[in-house]
């Protein structure tokens, strides 16, 4: 096994990279030869592929030279990398082989982009080019919809390394781009769980990288998807296992795909016509997914302009009017809905009994939250509210407090519960009367609080009061303290 260690910025380790690609080129079109020969080759078959290995090599060898003499660094790269996916397939070619080859053509992509030692800085667009390249050539064949099968952990590896080099030579861009690339293999290669400790890090990169809207889409929509489909893949081993494994962290999947999905929408407010067209999948998916996933109440959807294009497609308008009857939190209408548009909620792959199970819950929560902290709603109007029988009342208030929805103390004696707290779901769909409640509330709560700002203006003015009425009995001002 050949091993290549990187130096300093110099020929040989250039030299000693494109040397031994073509070593793995000219095994790999021998190969060629020699399989479309059959099963037996013969020796003149074996000597014709040996000399059509050795041709391919010397050609790639003669023009890898050339670009190295005349400084053309950045084609000599571009000619590396084009080869290098062949690293992945070869026999002879060891991890740590792969390894080094990758590194000495990431550091010399990092020199191009920052103009360091003998090579020129590329402009932004073929600092861009040029990463894409790189990371396309780890990620598998050297084209952006092709993923490798083989040396999974290894191509990640080398990617993460690519994304630190290129944070280190501080180019922006090109760090998007990589971090882009890095997620989407990581999610087919089913590597995604090792990325979750840096969640929380993205949107200081991008705002570090000064990312334009595009490449936020991009990252944002990508590890929404990534975080889906480990959402999934959890979710069906849990249920193979019996269930019981990993329903809390599914569930936590679930809503942070959900919020980055309705972070790549928000990009899209203020669009024109055909920007918010080209949008209408996630945007219908968003609103699946809130009702779908379990433990998320919170929404404003309405307030994405992709959701609210959705009420003026023919097609889609149904799941604009669904998410508008979910987040009304009046039962009646979800069961309107539902009689009206038959087998809509199947379609959508939605299950009906969770469905409306959320919806009960959202219900309650809008009772309570009208009803405001401090009051009583009785079972009675629960039982009317939520269609169910007065003995479920309970059941329902306090699945209602699991979800985290709403605060109350159930009075068992006088059939009613206090409410301490209840979330509002959304405040963009809520109508004159609603606002006006609010307003209400909200005038209530600055009455309170003046009348608390005078109680302690009064307690001050007495305290201040009585300390004069100390001084004048005879204690003496404390000296040494300046004014």
């Amino acid at each position: 096994m050949t091993v290549l260690i990187q130096t300093s910025f110099d020929e040989l380790p250039l030299q000693s990279v494109y040397r031994y690609l073509g070593l793995v080129m000219g095994e790999e079109a021998s190969g060629r030869v020699l399989a479309s020969c059959g099963p037996s080759p013969s020796e003149a078959d074996e000597k014709n592929a040996r000399a059509k290995g050795e041709q391919e090599a010397t050609v790639y060898l003669a023009a890898c030279e050339s670009l190295l003499e005349g400084r053309r660094h950045a084609e000599l790269l571009q000619k590396m990398l084009g080869a290098s996916p062949q690293l992945f397939s070869s026999e002879n070619a060891g991890d740590r082989d792969i390894e080094c080859c990758f590194g000495v053509e990431c550091d010399l992509l990092s020199q191009l982009l920052e103009g360091r030692g003998a090579t020129k800085a590329l402009d932004s667009a073929a600092a861009v080019r040029l990463t894409e390249e790189a990371a396309n050539a780890i990620c598998g064949g050297g084209k952006k919809e092709e993923f490798g099968v083989d040396h999974l952990e290894l191509r990640l590896d080398i990617l993460v390394q690519l994304f630190n080099s290129l944070r280190s030579a501080g180019q922006s861009r090109a760090c998007a781009v990589t971090f882009k690339r890095l997620v989407e293999f990581a999610d087919k290669a089913g590597l995604s769980e090792g990325l979750l400790p840096h969640m929380g890090r993205v949107e200081g990169w991008l705002a570090e990288w000064e990312a334009p809207d595009e490449q936020r889409r991009a990252i944002y929509l990508a590890l929404s998807d990534m975080l889906r489909n480990l959402a999934r893949t959890k979710s069906a081993q849990d249920e193979a296992a019996g269930g019981g494994l990993t329903g809390g962290n599914i569930e936590s999947l679930m809503r942070d795909a959900y919020a980055l999905l309705v972070k790549y929408l928000r990009t899209f407010n203020g669009g024109d016509k055909s920007a918010l067209e080209a949008v209408r999948a996630p945007a219908v998916r968003a609103a699946v997914e809130f009702i779908k996933t379990p433990g998320q109440y919170r929404c404003d959807l309405m307030t994405c302009s992709a959701v609210q294009h959705l009420s003026e497609d023919a097609l889609y308008k149904p799941v604009y009017t669904l998410l508008s009857v979910f987040l009304s939190g009046r039962l009646n209408d979800m069961i309107t809905f539902d009689r009206e548009n038959v087998g809509f909620l199947e379609k959508m792959k939605l299950d009906k009994g969770e469905v409306f199970k959320k919806m009960r819950i959202v219900c309650l929560a809008d009772l309570m939250s009208k009803a405001g902290a401090g009051n009583e709603v009785s079972y009675a109007d629960l039982s009317e509210a939520l269609a169910v029988d007065v003995d479920e009342a309970e059941e329902w208030v306090m699945r209602a407090v699991e979800a985290g929805v709403v605060e109350a103390r159930m009075d068992q004696m006088r059939e009613c519960c206090i409410v301490d707290r209840a979330i509002m779901i959304s405040s963009s769909g809520m109508g004159r009367e609603e606002w006006t409640m609010l307003q209400t509330r909200l005038g209530e709560w600055e009455a309170t609080l003046i009348d608390l700002n005078e109680r302690i203006d009064e307690a001050y003015a007495t305290q201040v009061a009585s300390v004069h009425e100390s001084f004048d009995d005879g204690m003496a001002p404390m000296q040494g303290i300046a004014a």
